[in-house]
């Protein structure tokens, strides 16, 4: 069909070979674009197609140049071997190894800040929402009630989608440069990325494209460039589109093995669980059924995963919890349906044992740090006062439709079993495709108690200041600086690199990236950065000058070996808590804390952390 006013045409066509059709879903739908030509140049366009279409037949992915406007269809691309004729990416993806030298192009960019809170971004996307659906119109129509064709009704509304603003505007420069002959792109959600109406539109922009190569440039105005429209809702359809991609690049064979891989390894994941379980009830191990899982794809306001998340956490061995539905024993009854909006009370309701936090379009850092700032929320849950609520990496392993799922699958299983049944956690981390090292999902802790001294996070102080005052601290070489705020002293990253590794405490400016905390832990330590707690009320405190003035009262004494790294700091800190907490319950009896340790006499150095003995 034309498009109205655009030059060029569009030829849908189906694209999805091998797959269960109903009248309410599809894989994915294929329009062939071809720009308009001039009568002077339609006879050497078309020997140079012939020629072309020669050569892919041929050889498959000859001339082949694809652009990816997801990230789960820039996965796919990697996974299908097809890296170096990969010409153009949204800016959200990542660049995979293999890509030809000055590719891929970046085709889009994004009107959102992330940077703000969850309501705000909410706010934004609802808005751009409304605008897209003001823009749709039935596809099918004999007519209308005054006579006016459905024609054009469509020119009116492609008209009126002109002027909505994409969150994701594509750059037509980019995409020129790009000239790809396959484009990848979604309609699934009308927000998340650009949909076919913008590839079309940017598309009948770039009526000339520029083709280099080793051996030539060859300038037409008639190439053709096929748009297919992804749009899984199951992961059987998630699965199917690696053919549906494949089949478009002209690898058909390797589509049909991406698929059946995944979907083995699906079924792989739910036969390892299930047997870990039958294992440890032949042990006359107590456990419990399977676990009820929630998904949170956002948290202002909370919304519930929908699509292929119930299929995930059913291949993770689970029982998935949709929000205001009843509990179902087949997760098929859920595959597909959509997320929704729900209330925080519709979730205490639903009382699942596990929580994930996988926002949509967040890493595991974001994720995280939305759950803490959501506590007085999610602290209201039983899954989180029993320590079953875990942030996830939504953006890589939760909210793309492609083959980075099987390893979210993973992430299920190991969250909702972590502390239940070590077999099964044990049986899922042996799977070739379970995350390195515990990445992608971390237990957040928002129970805190009230009583003891006061973490630094709690005290409220100014991060730039930090920043300020630890670049100023590490050029002059110091090991530590006093934070303004709390008279804390903090290790430097002249300090940290001094040691040499990661400590795994959690320290405010490791430049090890925090290796060695784990992964179940560090919501909970990294906020936690070591320091020397100096408190001002210096009665606390007792400091003998010979040790016949030491109190008497031996139970008020601590004595500890002391090195004077990392590890005898944290030691102090954690018996000058001691002391006060004793201290704020027998009234205002002193402590005394004694340090011993070793030092060269002539120096005074204390071995092996070069420290002073003053």
């Amino acid at each position: 069909a034309t498009i109205p006013g655009r030059p060029g045409t569009f030829t849908p066509r189906s694209a999805a070979q091998g797959r269960r059709q109903t009248p309410d879903t599809r894989t994915a739908v294929v329009f062939e674009y071809t720009p308009p030509m001039s009568a002077s140049t339609a006879a050497a366009s078309a020997a140079i197609n012939v020629a072309s279409s020669s050569r892919i037949s041929s050889t498959g992915t000859c001339g082949l140049r694809i652009a990816s406007l997801l990230p789960s269809t820039t996965d796919i691309v990697s996974a299908l071997g097809l890296s170096e004729h990969l010409v153009g990416v949204t800016h959200e993806c990542q660049i995979p190894e293999g890509c030809s030298p000055g590719l891929p192009h970046i085709l889009t960019s994004s009107l959102l800040n992330y940077e703000g809170g969850q309501g705000d971004i909410d706010a934004k996307v609802k808005e751009a929402a409304a605008d897209a659906a003001a823009c749709r119109m039935p596809s099918v129509s004999t007519g209308t009630s005054n006579g006016t064709s459905n024609k054009n009704n469509a020119s009116v509304a492609d008209d009126f989608a002109d002027s909505v603003q994409s969150l994701y505007p594509i750059d037509r420069e980019a995409l020129k440069l790009a000239s790809p002959t396959v484009v990848l792109t979604q309609d699934l959600c009308g927000v998340c990325a650009p949909s076919t109406a913008e590839v079309k539109k940017a598309l009948s922009g770039t009526n000339t494209s520029t083709r280099s190569s080793t051996a030539d440039t060859v300038t037409t105005a008639t190439d053709s460039v096929k748009v297919l429209s992804l749009e899984p809702e199951s992961l059987q359809d998630v699965a199917d589109t690696f053919v549906t991609v494949a089949d478009a690049c002209g690898v058909h064979e390797r589509g049909i093995k991406m698929r059946d891989e995944f979907m083995s390894n699906l079924k792989l994941l739910k036969d390892t669980v299930d047997s870990a379980l039958s294992a440890t009830r032949d042990k006359n191990v107590t456990t419990s059924t399977k676990p009820r899982v929630l998904l949170l794809e956002w948290l202002d306001p909370p919304y519930d995963g929908g699509h292929w998340i119930p299929g995930i956490v059913a291949a993770a061995g689970c029982e998935y919890v949709k929000i205001g539905s009843q509990s179902s024993p087949s997760p098929d009854s859920w595959n597909g349906t959509k997320s929704k909006q729900v209330t925080w009370e519709d979730v205490y309701d639903a009382d699942p044992d596990v929580v994930l936090v996988a926002c949509c379009g967040f890493d595991l850092k974001r994720n995280v740090k939305d759950a803490l700032g959501a506590s007085d929320k999610l602290a209201k849950l039983r899954a989180a006062k029993k320590g079953r609520l875990f942030a996830c990496d939504g953006d890589m392993y939760f909210a793309r439709p492609g083959p980075m799922l099987l390893h979210g699958a993973n992430i299920s299983a190991q969250c909702a079993f972590d502390g239940l049944d070590r077999n099964v956690t044990a049986a899922v981390q042996s799977l070739d495709f379970a995350p390195e090292d515990d990445d992608g999902w971390s237990k957040v802790d928002v129970i805190r108690p009230s009583a003891g001294i006061a973490d630094i996070e709690d005290q409220g102080f100014n991060e730039v200041c930090w920043a300020k005052l630890h670049q100023e601290a590490c050029s002059a070489g110091q090991m530590h600086y006093v934070d303004p705020s709390t008279s804390y002293h903090v290790f430097t990253e002249v300090a940290h690199k001094k040691r040499g590794t990661c400590c795994g405490s959690g320290c405010r400016h490791c430049p090890y990236n925090h290796e060695k905390v784990r992964a179940d832990l560090k919501a909970d330590v990294i906020k936690q950065p070591s320091f020397l707690f100096k408190r001002a009320d210096k009665s606390l405190f007792v400091v003998p000058e010979s040790s016949s003035s030491i109190s008497t009262d031996l139970e008020r004494v601590k004595i500890l070996f002391f090195s004077g790294g990392k590890d005898s700091f944290l030691a102090l800190r954690a018996l000058v808590r001691q002391g006060m907490e004793a201290h704020e319950g027998i009234g205002n009896a002193p402590f005394a804390i004694v340090l011993l340790t070793t030092f060269d006499a002539t120096s005074r150095v204390i071995a092996h952390q070069d420290v002073h003995i003053r």
